[in-house]
């Protein structure tokens, strides 16, 4: 059984990076204030040290005046990080899914055959069948039930509704693997095409803490757009891990949901 895909495992690991990063610099710029006041104050031993990268050093006025604003582009750039890798663990989720079952085109293929299969009806089948075949009079409604019901029990018969799915099936693999794939489509993909229920409210901050899945997505979303766009955005590293959580766990339970209903291997022909 697979306990996780590899789209999850990659994107496990960026946010822990992320985050790994941030504590380095919320070290190092409070040192490096610190040594910068040493050095003013004319503190035997402190010095400012030389960049890496950087050919001169950077006046220690500039360092001041850029430091001073750290913890908000800090969190800014937190949140167009951990938004990015999560849209391309999306991305990169779907197409391991399809690589699951075959790839695109035998997927595809593979869903025709087997609806093609399903217009190959015996007698027993088309009998209860042509009860349903007429136009639909309220009084016959258990009758249409009784006959329902007896073609469903049928392994072989499938209702137009679900005949249908080739359909969908193209159009979601056309989505997803072209260039007006956009990161809004999520929340309607998983509610739609894999019936994953966005209801459940899962975050503890207060600002967002009565927003369901898909709202708060969408906040994030929001946000990282304003941010992505030049707006001024002042947001706090609290608020930043608190969207930090929403993803790691919206992400877990994703990747458990298409595990568990999507990732399972179809030989019926």
């Amino acid at each position: 059984m697979i306990c996780q895909t590899e789209s999850h495992k990659r994107i496990k690991k960026e946010q822990q990076e992320i985050w790994d990063f941030a504590i380095l610099i919320c070290q190092s710029v409070p040192t490096l204030k610190k040594t910068i006041k040493g050095f003013e104050e004319s503190i035997p031993n402190y010095s400012i040290p030389k960049p890496d990268y950087f050919i001169e050093s950077i006046d220690k006025d500039r360092l001041k005046s850029i430091s001073n604003n750290y913890k908000s582009n800090l969190g800014k750039y937190i949140i167009l990080s951990l938004f990015s890798f999560f849209e391309s663990y999306f991305k990169s989720v779907m197409i391991e899914l399809i690589d699951f079952h075959g790839g695109k085109d035998k997927l595809i293929e593979n869903l025709k055959k087997k609806n093609s299969n399903y217009l190959n009806q015996d007698e027993c089948k088309i009998k209860f069948k042509r009860k349903l075949q007429e136009p639909i009079k309220d009084q016959k409604f258990e009758k249409y039930k009784k006959y329902s019901n007896l073609l469903i029990k049928e392994p072989y018969f499938r209702f137009p509704s679900e005949l249908f799915a080739f359909y969908g099936l193209q159009r979601f693999i056309d989505d997803i693997m072209s260039d007006n794939y956009r990161s809004q489509m999520i929340p309607h993909i998983l509610q739609n095409v894999f019936l994953m229920n966005l209801s459940p409210r899962i975050n503890d901050f207060k600002e967002i803490e009565s927003m369901d899945l898909a709202q708060t997505f969408d906040s994030v979303r929001k946000i990282r757009n304003k941010i992505a766009h030049g707006d001024k955005i002042n947001i706090s590293i609290k608020k930043v891990s608190a969207y930090s959580d929403f993803l790691r766990e919206f992400a877990i339970r994703i990747d458990n949901h298409l595990l568990e209903h999507f990732f399972i291997i179809e030989k019926y022909m």
